[in-house]
Parts: C-alpha cells; sequence; structure tokens
C-alpha cells in the first residue's frame, strides 16, 4: 500500500484529529507521518502502526471508525444529544456525515471479517444468543512517557457491532491495566457481551435467529 495511501486513510477514519463531538479537553490522538514528524518517522512505522504500535487513539475515535464500517463506510460525527426538549417543542439533533470513508462493499466486507472473529471466541466469554454479531479485541501497550512501554501495562479492549447483518449498536468496551491476564478476550469481550445482551432487546431490536435452550430434564 505505501505510506501515502496509509497514512490517508487513518486520517480519513478520524485518526489523528478531535472527533469534533464537543468534549471538553479532547485530543486528537498521535499519529506519526512523514508529513508531520520527518526526523522520527521510519519506514517500519507502517508495519508497526498497521497493528497498533507506535500510534495512539482513544476509545471514540476507535468507536466512531468502526460505527463507520456499519454505516456503509461512511464516517459520522458523533452525537452527545440526541433531542432537546425546550419550551417551544423538540429540536432534534440531525446526524451529520463528516465524509464517505471506504465503499459499502468494503464496509460490508470488513464487518464480516469481525464477524469471523467473533466465532473464534469461546462462548464463555462472548455469546449472545439470537443474535451474530462482529467485533474485534485489543491489547495495547501503555506508553511510558519516555520512549517506550511500561512494564506489563496494558490497555484491554473489544469494538463491535450487533447485530452483525444490519448492525443497530456500536459497543466499544476499554479496560486499563487489568489485574491478570490483559488480553481483551478474556478482560472486555465479556463486557460487551452483557452490555448488547441487555441493550439489543431494550432497543427491540428483533433476534436474528433461534436462541439455543439447555435441555432439563
Amino acid at each position: 500500500m505505501g505510506p501515502d495511501a496509509f497514512y490517508d486513510y487513518v486520517y480519513r477514519f478520524g485518526f489523528g484529529e478531535p472527533t469534533g463531538s464537543g468534549l471538553g479537553g479532547e485530543v486528537g490522538g498521535r499519529v506519526r507521518t512523514p508529513a508531520n514528524d520527518p526526523d522520527n518517522w521510519r519506514p517500519v512505522d507502517v508495519a508497526t502502526n498497521s497493528f497498533g504500535q507506535g500510534i495512539s487513539v482513544t476509545p471514540l475515535q476507535m468507536a466512531m471508525a468502526v460505527a463507520a464500517l456499519a454505516n456503509d463506510g461512511k464516517l459520522m460525527k458523533p452525537m452527545l444529544v440526541k433531542q432537546v426538549i425546550g419550551p417551544n417543542g423538540t429540536q432534534v439533533a440531525e446526524p451529520e456525515a463528516v465524509r464517505q470513508v471506504v465503499s459499502p462493499e468494503t464496509a460490508r466486507t470488513l464487518l464480516d471479517i469481525m464477524g469471523v472473529v467473533v466465532q473464534g471466541i469461546p462462548p464463555s466469554f462472548l455469546d449472545i444468543q439470537g443474535y451474530k454479531v462482529g467485533g474485534k479485541t485489543g491489547t495495547a501497550s501503555i506508553a511510558s512517557g519516555r520512549g517506550g512501554y511500561k512494564d506489563n501495562a496494558y490497555i484491554s479492549s473489544f469494538v463491535g457491532v450487533a447485530p452483525l447483518e444490519d448492525p443497530e449498536l456500536m459497543v466499544m468496551v476499554k479496560i486499563d491495566e487489568p489485574e491478570g491476564v490483559p488480553w481483551g478476550t478474556i478482560v472486555a469481550a465479556p463486557a460487551f457481551d452483557r452490555i448488547v445482551q441487555a441493550a439489543l432487546p431494550y432497543f427491540k431490536v428483533p433476534p436474528q435467529e433461534p436462541a439455543l435452550v439447555a435441555e432439563t430434564r
């Protein structure tokens, strides 16, 4: 792909700049490129950045990027308020598209890949009955602030969508420095499971397939 195309997509997905959510103190993360840091950027950064090393993003940026896949490849501005009810009636906050990042076909392919990822997670960690979901685990090293990473300090995460075929929900779980095993599959995926299990019925999203019920004798 090369660095130019790679970093173009990184920025198109919303990384490296604030999301415009209106949250106070929001930062844009850190993306080192040949253009913004020519003295320190190295060609190997393309490889390490591709699996998350040497780049920092916020949970909201990650959620925004994955939500773009669920919206047919269209990056949407985060909305913190659904509607404002004033003395003169209801003012509805309309969804605002930022840009088309990838084609709907590419977005669908990536969602299907996320569905395959979930199939490899043991049911004891993620098993949402009646719905197919897609997601990705994350286990990130924490920067020390001195040019390296902290010893045995990680961020465990899981980001996913549900239902997979026609997403209604996008959930991002981030856990700082969990005790014991740090893997996102073990630490963060169960939280995603519980949140989505409760949220889908709450939002009246019908199941796509019959739930499995254990037989009792």
